[in-house]
Protein backbone atom coordinates (compact mmCIF):
# COMPACT_ATOMS: atom_id res chain seq x y z
CA UNK A 1 0.00 0.00 0.00
CA UNK A 2 1.57 3.28 -1.10
CA UNK A 3 1.33 6.57 0.68
CA UNK A 4 -0.99 9.22 -0.74
CA UNK A 5 0.82 12.13 -2.38
CA UNK A 6 -0.15 15.45 -0.83
CA UNK A 7 -1.21 18.25 -3.19
CA UNK A 8 -1.11 21.22 -0.86
CA UNK A 9 1.60 23.69 0.01
CA UNK A 10 2.52 25.18 3.39
CA UNK A 11 2.56 28.94 3.83
CA UNK A 12 3.93 30.78 6.85
CA UNK A 13 3.15 34.46 6.50
CA UNK A 14 4.82 37.25 8.53
CA UNK A 15 5.17 35.10 11.65
CA UNK A 16 6.41 37.04 14.68
CA UNK A 17 6.77 35.55 18.16
CA UNK A 18 8.20 36.47 21.56
CA UNK A 19 8.80 34.70 24.87
CA UNK A 20 8.45 36.92 27.94
CA UNK A 21 8.90 39.99 25.79
CA UNK A 22 12.02 38.67 24.02
CA UNK A 23 11.48 38.36 20.27
CA UNK A 24 12.47 34.97 18.84
CA UNK A 25 10.84 35.26 15.40
CA UNK A 26 10.67 38.47 13.38
CA UNK A 27 8.34 38.67 10.37
CA UNK A 28 9.21 35.22 8.99
CA UNK A 29 7.53 34.18 5.73
CA UNK A 30 8.09 30.81 4.09
CA UNK A 31 6.30 28.93 1.28
CA UNK A 32 6.93 25.18 0.94
CA UNK A 33 5.67 23.83 -2.37
CA UNK A 34 4.07 20.46 -3.14
CA UNK A 35 6.74 17.77 -2.98
CA UNK A 36 9.38 20.27 -1.84
CA UNK A 37 11.84 19.71 1.01
CA UNK A 38 13.10 22.83 2.75
CA UNK A 39 15.75 22.77 5.47
CA UNK A 40 15.70 25.44 8.16
CA UNK A 41 19.39 25.95 8.90
CA UNK A 42 20.92 28.03 11.66
CA UNK A 43 22.62 27.95 15.07
CA UNK A 44 20.85 27.01 18.28
CA UNK A 45 18.44 29.67 19.48
CA UNK A 46 17.80 31.24 16.06
CA UNK A 47 14.07 30.34 16.08
CA UNK A 48 13.99 27.19 13.90
CA UNK A 49 12.17 24.91 16.34
CA UNK A 50 9.80 27.68 17.44
CA UNK A 51 8.74 28.14 13.82
CA UNK A 52 7.99 24.41 13.53
CA UNK A 53 6.08 24.43 16.81
CA UNK A 54 3.89 27.30 15.56
CA UNK A 55 3.24 25.57 12.22
CA UNK A 56 2.23 22.34 13.97
CA UNK A 57 0.04 24.07 16.56
CA UNK A 58 2.11 22.99 19.56
CA UNK A 59 2.90 26.67 20.12
CA UNK A 60 0.14 29.27 19.76
CA UNK A 61 0.61 31.83 17.00
CA UNK A 62 0.99 35.40 18.22
CA UNK A 63 1.22 37.29 14.95
CA UNK A 64 1.02 36.26 11.29
CA UNK A 65 -0.74 33.39 9.54
CA UNK A 66 -0.26 29.66 8.87
CA UNK A 67 -2.00 28.09 5.86
CA UNK A 68 -2.00 24.69 4.15
CA UNK A 69 -3.39 25.03 0.65
CA UNK A 70 -6.38 27.35 0.94
CA UNK A 71 -7.09 26.36 4.55
CA UNK A 72 -6.09 28.78 7.32
CA UNK A 73 -4.70 26.82 10.28
CA UNK A 74 -3.90 29.82 12.44
CA UNK A 75 -4.04 33.58 12.37
CA UNK A 76 -4.39 36.26 15.03
CA UNK A 77 -8.06 35.36 15.61
CA UNK A 78 -8.26 31.56 15.30
CA UNK A 79 -6.07 28.51 15.79
CA UNK A 80 -6.83 24.87 14.94
CA UNK A 81 -5.55 22.33 17.49
CA UNK A 82 -2.61 20.16 16.36
CA UNK A 83 -4.78 17.09 15.82
CA UNK A 84 -6.93 18.94 13.28
CA UNK A 85 -4.09 20.34 11.15
CA UNK A 86 -3.11 17.20 9.19
CA UNK A 87 0.55 17.86 9.89
CA UNK A 88 3.01 15.05 10.60
CA UNK A 89 5.70 15.83 13.17
CA UNK A 90 8.90 13.92 13.94
CA UNK A 91 10.85 15.01 17.02
CA UNK A 92 14.55 14.67 17.76
CA UNK A 93 13.87 12.07 20.46
CA UNK A 94 11.16 10.34 18.34
CA UNK A 95 8.70 10.38 21.30
CA UNK A 96 7.65 6.74 20.86
CA UNK A 97 5.33 5.24 23.46
CA UNK A 98 7.40 2.64 25.34
CA UNK A 99 4.33 0.60 26.40
CA UNK A 100 3.06 0.23 22.80
CA UNK A 101 4.61 -2.03 20.17
CA UNK A 102 5.74 -0.75 16.78
CA UNK A 103 2.38 -1.35 15.09
CA UNK A 104 0.46 0.30 17.93
CA UNK A 105 2.79 3.31 17.85
CA UNK A 106 2.24 3.78 14.12
CA UNK A 107 -1.52 3.26 14.35
CA UNK A 108 -1.90 5.67 17.29
CA UNK A 109 -2.38 8.84 15.25
CA UNK A 110 -4.71 7.43 12.57
CA UNK A 111 -8.19 8.87 13.06
CA UNK A 112 -11.65 8.56 11.51
CA UNK A 113 -11.18 5.11 9.97
CA UNK A 114 -12.59 1.66 10.61
CA UNK A 115 -10.36 -0.85 12.37
CA UNK A 116 -9.68 -2.55 9.05
CA UNK A 117 -8.69 0.74 7.37
CA UNK A 118 -6.59 1.74 10.36
CA UNK A 119 -4.70 -1.56 10.29
CA UNK A 120 -4.12 -1.26 6.53
CA UNK A 121 -2.75 2.26 6.84
CA UNK A 122 -0.45 1.33 9.73
CA UNK A 123 0.94 -1.73 7.94
CA UNK A 124 1.29 0.28 4.74
CA UNK A 125 3.38 2.87 6.54
CA UNK A 126 5.53 0.15 8.13
CA UNK A 127 6.09 -1.44 4.74
CA UNK A 128 7.09 1.96 3.40
CA UNK A 129 9.89 2.20 5.98
CA UNK A 130 10.69 -1.54 5.68
CA UNK A 131 9.76 -2.42 9.27
CA UNK A 132 6.65 -4.58 8.80
CA UNK A 133 8.50 -7.62 10.21
CA UNK A 134 9.07 -5.71 13.47
CA UNK A 135 5.41 -4.76 14.00
CA UNK A 136 5.25 -6.60 17.35
CA UNK A 137 8.57 -5.31 18.67
CA UNK A 138 8.69 -2.65 21.40
CA UNK A 139 10.77 0.55 21.10
CA UNK A 140 13.46 -0.65 23.54
CA UNK A 141 14.10 -3.62 21.24
CA UNK A 142 14.99 -1.38 18.28
CA UNK A 143 18.17 0.39 17.22
CA UNK A 144 18.25 4.17 17.02
CA UNK A 145 17.81 4.06 13.24
CA UNK A 146 14.83 1.71 13.52
CA UNK A 147 13.21 3.94 16.13
CA UNK A 148 13.63 6.91 13.80
CA UNK A 149 11.92 5.00 10.99
CA UNK A 150 9.03 4.06 13.31
CA UNK A 151 8.59 7.74 14.19
CA UNK A 152 8.58 8.59 10.49
CA UNK A 153 6.03 5.86 9.75
CA UNK A 154 3.80 7.13 12.58
CA UNK A 155 3.91 10.64 11.15
CA UNK A 156 3.19 9.47 7.58
CA UNK A 157 0.47 6.91 8.39
CA UNK A 158 -2.38 9.49 8.73
CA UNK A 159 -1.41 10.80 5.25
CA UNK A 160 -0.59 14.35 6.41
CA UNK A 161 -0.69 17.39 4.14
CA UNK A 162 2.68 18.55 5.53
CA UNK A 163 5.65 16.92 7.28
CA UNK A 164 7.78 18.70 9.90
CA UNK A 165 11.01 17.12 11.20
CA UNK A 166 12.89 18.73 14.10
CA UNK A 167 16.57 17.64 14.17
CA UNK A 168 15.45 14.08 13.30
CA UNK A 169 18.96 12.60 13.00
CA UNK A 170 20.72 14.43 15.83
CA UNK A 171 20.85 11.38 18.12
CA UNK A 172 22.41 9.13 15.47
CA UNK A 173 26.14 8.82 14.85
CA UNK A 174 28.39 8.50 11.81
CA UNK A 175 27.46 6.06 9.07
CA UNK A 176 24.11 5.20 10.69
CA UNK A 177 23.10 8.85 10.51
CA UNK A 178 24.00 9.00 6.81
CA UNK A 179 22.12 5.79 6.03
CA UNK A 180 18.98 6.74 7.94
CA UNK A 181 18.98 10.21 6.39
CA UNK A 182 19.14 8.74 2.88
CA UNK A 183 16.34 6.28 3.68
CA UNK A 184 14.20 9.06 5.13
CA UNK A 185 14.83 11.30 2.13
CA UNK A 186 13.76 8.55 -0.27
CA UNK A 187 10.55 7.96 1.70
CA UNK A 188 9.70 11.66 1.80
CA UNK A 189 10.34 11.98 -1.95
CA UNK A 190 8.06 9.04 -2.65
CA UNK A 191 5.31 10.45 -0.42
CA UNK A 192 5.54 13.84 -2.16
CA UNK A 193 4.57 15.63 1.04
CA UNK A 194 5.76 19.23 1.53
CA UNK A 195 8.43 18.90 4.20
CA UNK A 196 10.37 21.22 6.52
CA UNK A 197 13.47 19.81 8.24
CA UNK A 198 15.18 21.68 11.07
CA UNK A 199 18.94 21.20 11.25
CA UNK A 200 22.08 23.01 12.40
CA UNK A 201 24.27 20.90 10.08
CA UNK A 202 25.01 22.60 6.71
CA UNK A 203 26.15 19.33 5.12
CA UNK A 204 22.87 17.70 6.06
CA UNK A 205 20.91 20.63 4.67
CA UNK A 206 22.80 20.52 1.37
CA UNK A 207 22.25 16.75 1.05
CA UNK A 208 18.51 16.90 1.75
CA UNK A 209 17.04 20.21 0.69
CA UNK A 210 15.55 21.52 -2.52
CA UNK A 211 15.97 24.92 -0.86
CA UNK A 212 17.73 26.01 2.32
CA UNK A 213 16.27 28.74 4.53
CA UNK A 214 19.06 30.22 6.64
CA UNK A 215 17.93 31.72 9.95
CA UNK A 216 19.69 34.11 12.29
CA UNK A 217 18.32 35.77 15.43
CA UNK A 218 14.73 35.01 14.47
CA UNK A 219 14.98 36.22 10.87
CA UNK A 220 15.28 34.49 7.53
CA UNK A 221 18.46 35.91 6.01
CA UNK A 222 18.69 33.86 2.78
CA UNK A 223 16.47 31.32 1.01
CA UNK A 224 17.69 29.52 -2.09
CA UNK A 225 19.00 26.25 -3.51
CA UNK A 226 21.97 24.63 -1.76
CA UNK A 227 24.18 25.50 -4.75
CA UNK A 228 23.30 29.20 -4.62
CA UNK A 229 23.54 29.40 -0.83
CA UNK A 230 27.00 27.83 -0.89
CA UNK A 231 28.41 29.68 -3.89
CA UNK A 232 26.72 33.04 -3.36
CA UNK A 233 26.21 33.68 0.36
CA UNK A 234 24.60 37.07 1.03
CA UNK A 235 26.55 37.79 4.21
CA UNK A 236 29.58 36.87 6.26
CA UNK A 237 27.28 34.97 8.61
CA UNK A 238 25.93 32.71 5.84
CA UNK A 239 29.39 32.06 4.39
CA UNK A 240 30.77 31.10 7.82
CA UNK A 241 27.76 28.88 8.51
CA UNK A 242 28.11 26.90 5.28
CA UNK A 243 31.78 25.90 5.56
CA UNK A 244 35.07 26.29 7.38
CA UNK A 245 36.40 29.78 6.66
CA UNK A 246 39.56 31.85 7.02
CA UNK A 247 38.56 35.41 7.91
CA UNK A 248 40.88 38.34 7.33
CA UNK A 249 40.22 41.96 8.20
CA UNK A 250 40.93 44.55 5.55
CA UNK A 251 39.86 47.82 3.99
CA UNK A 252 38.87 49.03 0.55
CA UNK A 253 41.19 50.93 -1.76
CA UNK A 254 40.61 51.42 -5.50
CA UNK A 255 37.81 48.80 -5.64
CA UNK A 256 39.94 46.16 -3.91
CA UNK A 257 40.06 44.76 -0.40
CA UNK A 258 43.61 45.00 0.92
CA UNK A 259 44.67 42.17 3.25
CA UNK A 260 47.81 40.57 4.59
CA UNK A 261 47.88 38.13 1.64
CA UNK A 262 47.21 40.67 -1.07
CA UNK A 263 44.35 42.51 -2.77
CA UNK A 264 40.95 40.99 -3.62
CA UNK A 265 38.52 42.66 -6.03
CA UNK A 266 35.54 44.22 -4.23
CA UNK A 267 32.98 46.26 -6.15
CA UNK A 268 30.21 48.38 -4.69
CA UNK A 269 32.23 49.53 -1.70
CA UNK A 270 33.92 52.84 -0.87
CA UNK A 271 37.57 53.64 -0.23
CA UNK A 272 38.48 53.23 3.42
CA UNK A 273 35.55 50.94 4.21
CA UNK A 274 36.42 48.18 6.70
CA UNK A 275 35.67 44.71 5.34
CA UNK A 276 35.87 41.01 6.14
CA UNK A 277 37.55 38.84 3.52
CA UNK A 278 36.39 35.22 3.84
CA UNK A 279 38.53 32.55 2.19
CA UNK A 280 37.55 28.90 2.05
CA UNK A 281 40.40 26.47 2.84
CA UNK A 282 40.15 24.90 -0.62
CA UNK A 283 40.48 28.37 -2.21
CA UNK A 284 44.14 28.60 -1.19
CA UNK A 285 46.53 26.89 -3.60
CA UNK A 286 50.06 26.18 -2.38
CA UNK A 287 52.94 25.99 -4.86
CA UNK A 288 56.60 26.84 -5.39
CA UNK A 289 57.11 30.53 -4.54
CA UNK A 290 57.20 32.92 -7.48
CA UNK A 291 57.99 36.62 -7.71
CA UNK A 292 55.40 38.94 -6.11
CA UNK A 293 53.37 36.07 -4.61
CA UNK A 294 52.63 36.05 -0.87
CA UNK A 295 54.95 33.66 0.95
CA UNK A 296 53.73 31.29 3.67
CA UNK A 297 55.41 28.78 5.98
CA UNK A 298 53.74 25.43 6.62
CA UNK A 299 53.27 25.03 10.38
CA UNK A 300 51.05 21.94 10.65
CA UNK A 301 49.29 19.18 8.72
CA UNK A 302 46.70 16.53 9.57
CA UNK A 303 45.09 14.00 7.26
CA UNK A 304 41.29 14.33 7.50
CA UNK A 305 39.82 11.55 5.39
CA UNK A 306 40.13 12.56 1.75
CA UNK A 307 42.20 15.74 2.26
CA UNK A 308 45.08 17.27 4.19
CA UNK A 309 44.20 20.03 6.64
CA UNK A 310 47.26 22.24 6.44
CA UNK A 311 48.03 25.24 8.65
CA UNK A 312 50.18 28.01 7.20
CA UNK A 313 51.73 31.15 8.66
CA UNK A 314 51.77 34.33 6.60
CA UNK A 315 53.57 37.56 7.53
CA UNK A 316 51.15 40.39 8.44
CA UNK A 317 48.35 37.90 9.20
CA UNK A 318 47.65 37.45 12.90
CA UNK A 319 46.43 33.85 12.95
CA UNK A 320 47.34 30.70 11.06
CA UNK A 321 45.37 30.06 7.86
CA UNK A 322 43.81 26.69 7.11
CA UNK A 323 44.31 25.11 3.68
CA UNK A 324 42.78 21.91 2.27
CA UNK A 325 45.00 20.00 -0.15
CA UNK A 326 44.68 16.62 -1.84
CA UNK A 327 45.73 13.81 0.47
CA UNK A 328 48.20 12.63 -2.18
CA UNK A 329 50.15 15.90 -2.02
CA UNK A 330 53.37 15.92 -0.01
CA UNK A 331 53.38 18.50 2.78
CA UNK A 332 56.57 19.35 4.64
CA UNK A 333 56.45 21.20 7.96
CA UNK A 334 58.61 24.33 7.85
CA UNK A 335 58.59 24.56 4.04
CA UNK A 336 58.08 27.95 2.40
CA UNK A 337 55.36 28.04 -0.25
CA UNK A 338 53.69 30.54 -2.52
CA UNK A 339 49.96 31.32 -2.30
CA UNK A 340 47.47 31.64 -5.16
CA UNK A 341 43.75 32.20 -4.50
CA UNK A 342 40.73 30.75 -6.30
CA UNK A 343 38.67 33.95 -6.21
CA UNK A 344 35.39 32.07 -6.82
CA UNK A 345 35.68 30.88 -3.21
CA UNK A 346 36.69 34.21 -1.70
CA UNK A 347 34.00 36.59 -0.39
CA UNK A 348 34.19 40.21 0.69
CA UNK A 349 31.59 41.73 3.01
CA UNK A 350 31.34 44.94 4.99
CA UNK A 351 32.67 44.40 8.51
CA UNK A 352 29.86 43.37 10.84
CA UNK A 353 29.20 45.53 13.86
CA UNK A 354 27.69 43.29 16.53
CA UNK A 355 25.23 44.68 19.07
Amino acid sequence: MGLVVAQKDLKLESVTHAYDGKEVLNNVSLDVGVGEIICLLGPSGCGKSTLLAIASGIQNLQKGRVCVGNRVLADERTSLPPEDRKIGLVFQDYALFPHLNVFENVAFGIRSHSAEQKNAKAFGALEQVRLSEMAKFYPHMLSGGEQQRVALARALAPEPDVMLLDEPFASLDGRLRDNVREETLAILREAGTPTVVVTHDPREAMLMADRIAVMRLGRLVQIDTPKVIYNHPVSSFVARLMSEINMLKGFIKDKSALTGIGAVSATGMYDGQKVEVLIRPQAICLREPENSEPIAVIRGCRVVGSYNRVEIEVANVESLLVVHTAVEETVTIGEQVGIVLDLSQVFVFAEEVLD
